[in-house]
């Protein structure tokens, strides 16, 4: 099973890793000193600050598979940055639905606390792309369009002492607990035509 609930399985090994999140859209890990962070953070206010990705980096990039996908982005300058909490429960959300290139040139760095509980649609990144800007900022991803018209089917991921989640900007995904803090980054040297 290559998606597991708090991982994707260690079978897919670091020098593969950039290709599995190509591929699939998603890349998770648990990770306890990131859940620590993501509350101490919150807590004094600080989460809501891009610059603030590079304090995570440290821990984040420990893990080799998470480190050989992060070596292509530009994690010194987030674009983005926006939190999302579990109050939408059976919503489904992706930072866009845009169907153009520079899409395909970006990642979100999602750090999410404990006892977060996300359900994934893997490969619901590719295109078609559909949904509704919503009220958090986020486009809302109609569940009727995942699982009917792309035929995905919905996966649990449980980080019960937080981690990490990288995804492509169109990945589908929601949360029924926990919050995240999430930074938009560019892969290196891609300049929009």
């Amino acid at each position: 099973m290559l998606f597991e609930e708090d991982r994707i399985s260690s079978s897919v090994p670091a020098a593969e890793s950039l290709r599995f999140f190509q591929e699939h859209g998603i890349f998770y890990q648990a990770n306890a000193a990131v859940g620590k962070l993501v509350a101490e953070f919150d807590s004094q206010g600080l989460a809501w600050k891009p610059e603030v990705l590079r304090m995570y980096m440290p821990i984040i990039v420990k893990d080799p598979r998470l480190r050989e996908i992060l070596e292509h982005f530009d994690t010194e300058h987030p674009s983005l940055c926006f939190y999302l909490d579990s109050d939408n429960p059976k919503h489904y959300f992706a930072s866009t639905i845009e169907e153009n290139e520079p899409q395909d040139h970006r990642a979100l760095i999602y750090v999410w606390s404990a006892k977060s509980r996300l359900e994934i649609f893997v490969g619901s990144h590719k295109l078609p792309s559909k949904g509704v800007k919503a009220a958090n900022g986020l486009w809302e991803v109609p569940y009727p369009f995942l699982t009917i018209t792309k035929g995905l089917k919905e996966s649990e991921a449980c980080l019960e002492e937080g981690g990490v989640m990288i995804v492509h900007p169109r990945f589908s995904f929601g949360s029924t607990s926990g919050c995240t803090m999430a930074y938009a980054v560019q892969e290196r040297g891609y300049i929009a035509k």
